[in-house]
This record gives C-alpha cells, sequence and structure tokens, in this order.
C-alpha cells in the first residue's frame, strides 16, 4: 500500500511508531477484517479507497474464533495493522467489515458487506426459525446486523436484488440502510471470461479435457468432512454424464475448500487435485 494509507501504528505491546508520510489523511478509515477470509474480501473495496490521498486507511482485527491466519495475510500485505484494543477507542470516518462481532464497539459508521460470494449459509442454532425456515447467517440475518435491538451499521451493501426480500423477511428495520451493490466476485469471473484457455492451461487440463468442480466450505457437517464417502458417489455421476459427450476418457476432478483449517495455513481456499480416467 502506498504512505499515504498509514494512519498509525501501534506494536502490541503499546509502543507507537508514526509513520513518515507526506500527506495527512483528512479521513481515517479502519478496515475490520475478522478472519483472513473476510480480509480478502474487503480487499477489493480497499482498492477503491487506496487511491485517494484524502483518506488514509488501516487494518484491524476484530475477535473472532477462526482469526488465527488474519495476521499472516494481513502481514505478508504489508498493510497497516491497528491492534484492536486501541481501534475502539478510536473515532473514524468510516469503518467498512465482513463481519458482525464486536461491530457495536466500532466508533464511526459501520458499512457492513457479506464476507463471501453467494452467502447462503443458514444459522446453526436450531431456535433461530420462522415460518419452519432458518434465519441466514449473513449479512441478512437479524442477529447480524443488530445490538440490543438496534440496528447497528449505518449501510448494509447486499449483492443481489434476492437479498432484498431476504432483509426484508428477516431484519426489515434494516431496509432504510441496505442498498444492493453488486457483487466483485461475479465482475471478476464475467470479466475474466475472455481469460478462460489461460486459466485451463493453469490448471494442467489438456485442451478438450473436461474440469469438475466440486465446493465445500467447513465444520463436521461440511462436505468436505465426508468427503470420503461422497467422492465414490459423485464419480460415477461424472462419468455418466460425459461417457456420451466427451471422446477423452480423462477428466480432471477438483476440491475446493474454505474454512478455519484453510486460513491457518495460508488463508486462501485450498485445492486438492485427483485426474481421473474411466476405465
Amino acid at each position: 500500500m502506498p504512505d499515504h494509507t498509514v494512519l498509525k501504528e501501534k506494536s502490541e505491546d503499546g509502543g507507537e511508531s508514526r509513520g513518515w508520510h507526506t500527506l495527512t489523511p483528512r479521513k481515517r478509515v479502519p478496515v475490520v477484517a475478522h478472519t483472513a477470509v473476510y480480509a480478502s474480501r474487503l480487499l477489493d473495496l480497499v482498492t477503491l479507497l487506496e487511491s485517494d490521498l484524502r483518506i488514509g486507511v488501516a487494518f484491524t482485527i476484530a475477535p473472532h474464533p477462526f482469526n488465527s491466519g488474519a495476521r499472516e495475510v494481513l502481514q505478508r500485505l504489508g498493510v497497516t495493522l491497528l491492534p484492536w484494543q486501541e481501534a475502539v477507542r478510536t473515532e473514524f470516518d468510516l469503518a467498512p467489515a465482513a463481519g458482525s462481532r464486536g461491530m457495536e464497539q466500532i466508533r464511526g459508521p459501520l458499512v457492513r458487506l457479506p464476507h463471501g460470494a453467494g452467502h447462503m449459509s443458514l444459522k446453526r442454532v436450531s431456535g433461530a426459525r420462522r415460518d419452519g425456515v432458518r434465519e441466514p447467517s449473513g449479512v441478512t440475518g437479524r442477529e447480524y446486523l443488530t445490538w440490543n435491538g438496534v440496528v447497528v451499521p449505518r449501510a448494509v451493501a447486499l449483492p443481489h436484488r434476492e437479498d432484498l426480500k431476504a432483509l426484508r423477511r428477516w431484519c426489515p428495520e434494516a431496509l432504510p440502510v441496505a442498498e444492493v451493490v453488486g457483487d466483485p466476485s461475479y465482475d471478476r469471473i464475467a470479466v475474466s471470461l475472455r481469460l478462460r484457455e489461460r486459466y485451463r492451461a493453469a490448471l494442467g487440463l489438456d485442451l478438450d479435457e473436461p474440469l469438475v468442480l466440486v465446493t465445500a466450505t467447513w465444520g463436521g457437517r461440511s462436505a468436505f468432512s465426508r468427503l470420503d464417502a461422497l467422492l465414490p458417489r459423485y464419480l460415477p455421476r461424472i462419468m455418466g454424464m460425459y461417457r456420451q459427450s466427451v471422446n477423452r476418457p480423462a477428466y480432471l476432478v477438483r476440491v475446493l475448500r474454505r474454512g478455519p483449517e484453510a486460513e491457518c495455513t495460508s488463508g486462501m481456499v485450498s485445492p486438492a487435485r485427483s485426474r481421473f480416467t474411466e476405465r
């Protein structure tokens, strides 16, 4: 990040070091990164802010059970890290966050964003239901937008119009501050379509070799935790799907896993690569 993004950097033991920068920021923005996954999501927003010389951007890591990989990722990026206890004592002009833990402690207008693309998770708590339907666990769930019954974010950024419907059902009091802004992940995929062949080559695919992608999240109930049972069910279906439409008998299967275990090592999605040939 360029010099002008430095606000103030404090070490964990309380010592302070001030950056030598040419311009003093007029606006102070802490990017609230709960985990490495949340941080990578927020980087899309940071690229829009860092080009404005009036804005000083720093990152702070909010409390979260899976934030062990966040510091490593942010330090690797070379950003300014503001200790959480310092962040909650400081007045800010804007605070983007992709998570909700500790949001009521932030002193400044909070902008709540989704922490992932196509966020469709449901709450794991069995009691969180309405008309037999479980409450969503993301940016449209009441628990994730309110504190003591009051909506905390000054703005809620939604990726799709369907999310407005979910918000109207689960947390209608947040509708006045909600806006459909789109999804940078979708935009990136859309503009990358012309690079499809380059991506296929990077994955080691032959010219006409199909790629099958199996996605899984984390936890004891996730597909990844039962992969030894699920893959034998997937593979025969894959074979049947391509037997008539593909001349080549070989295809590549990749498994993408996202979760706290991946964050502890790299903070990014972990690929597992397997190539299967129909006999």
